[in-house]
């Protein structure tokens, strides 16, 4: 029998292991050149092999996901999953077959829970190829403002004997991105493939309150700012950030923050610091998108437009608070509508000028114009 690619298989003549024709064919050890004869990876049998046609592969019917589509099922939007358990079912692999004819049936099986049914559709997570995630406008940043954060955290710990020390961690930390206006790896940290931090996270002794001119503030020390790295040395790879906020200025955000603060030890059992929110980034989004219903970076933009509104930041004050490099990003992160403006105006506006005239004044510029 003659060797056709995708109709016949070569094979070892001596134990039928598959032979490849290209990467176990042997070479002349002078020329180089490729001979007619075959190493076998398994048996080391050198020598022919065997061509032998393509063994039929089980391929499915036309009519295999006809049942499902007709229920809306799209294969790749979508997922099934188990009823009983809601584990996921694979729709070829776990499907059923007549024992008679061979062909598939509407029902599938769970090799979990060994349940056997017509599973549920359910949507795939993060499908982003068939549901585009859409801009976000200006309407939505204004959205996030501080108010609009400050009544979800309300809500989410309305009920204190319910919540548990996760849920006090979930509001700080989603405080702590409002107050300071960080990125969420800049919280978290950043690991490496070897469970390590390749970009440190926040911890105990970098937050607390402090006296500051006689006021106290709340600081929050040493943070990375990983849009702008320094490539000269492996030990500076980022820079680093101080915020320092008065605490009569952001009481309610602050309290959530030092609720947790103060429920948490300063160092761990083996010694080491504890690290203040000791999750994922992807955790820190799910949390943070479940009990303020925006994804966290919507907060770092609602944070810029109410430092503009609230303590009147201009460019290069909002540059070194962020941690910017250039005050060209305050024109992508400052958001404000022509009420704000207006609000500002009135708020900021400070009479300096007396445009009264003193007496002495008037008395000399009557005579002179009666002089005239």
């Amino acid at each position: 029998m003659k060797y056709e690619p995708g109709k016949t298989i070569l094979t070892c003549a001596r134990c039928g292991t598959f032979i490849h024709p290209k990467e176990n064919r042997i070479r002349d050890p002078k020329t180089l050149k490729y001979t007619n004869l075959f190493k076998c990876h398994k048996c080391n049998h050198e020598g022919q092999v065997v061509v032998k046609p393509l063994p039929n592969q089980p391929v499915a019917a036309p009519d295999d996901m006809e049942v499902l589509t007709k229920l809306g099922y799209r294969e790749g939007a979508n997922v099934l999953r188990c009823i009983a358990c809601d584990r996921y079912i694979h729709p070829r692999t776990h499907r059923l077959k007549d024992n008679i004819t061979k062909k598939y049936v509407d029902k599938w099986k769970c090799y979990k829970c060994k349940w056997v049914g017509f599973p549920k559709i359910d949507k795939k997570k993060h499908d982003y190829d068939f549901s585009p995630r859409p801009t976000p406008s200006d309407k939505d940043f204004v959205k996030c403002d501080r108010d609009f954060i400050i009544k979800k955290l309300d809500m989410f710990t309305s009920d204190p004997y319910t919540l548990r020390i996760k849920d006090y961690k979930v509001a700080a930390f989603i405080s702590l991105l409002f107050l300071t206006a960080a990125r969420i790896s800049e919280i978290v940290g950043v690991k490496d493939k070897t469970g390590g931090y390749l970009v440190p996270p926040i911890t105990y002794s970098q937050i607390g309150i402090a006296e500051f001119k006689g006021n106290k503030v709340f600081y929050c020390k040493d943070m990375p700012v990983l849009k702008r790295r320094v490539k000269a040395t492996v030990i500076d790879r980022y820079k680093l950030r101080s915020v320092k906020i008065p605490e009569d200025h952001e009481k309610q955000l602050i309290a959530h923050v030092m609720k947790y603060y103060t429920l948490i030890k300063p160092y761990n059992d083996d010694g080491t610091e504890t690290i203040l929110f000791d999750f994922s980034t992807v955790y820190g989004w799910e949390a943070c998108k479940k009990v303020v219903g925006i994804y966290p970076h919507l907060i770092r933009h609602g944070r810029t437009t109410d430092l503009v509104q609230r303590y009147n930041f201009r460019d290069i004050q909002l540059m070194h608070f962020l941690g910017w490099a250039n005050t060209a990003m305050a024109a992508r992160y400052a958001h404000l509508t022509s009420d704000d403006l207006t609000t500002m105006m009135i708020n900021n506006y400070q009479d300096k000028i007396d445009l009264t005239v003193p007496e002495d004044n008037q008395n000399s510029m009557n005579s002179s114009s009666a002089n005239l």
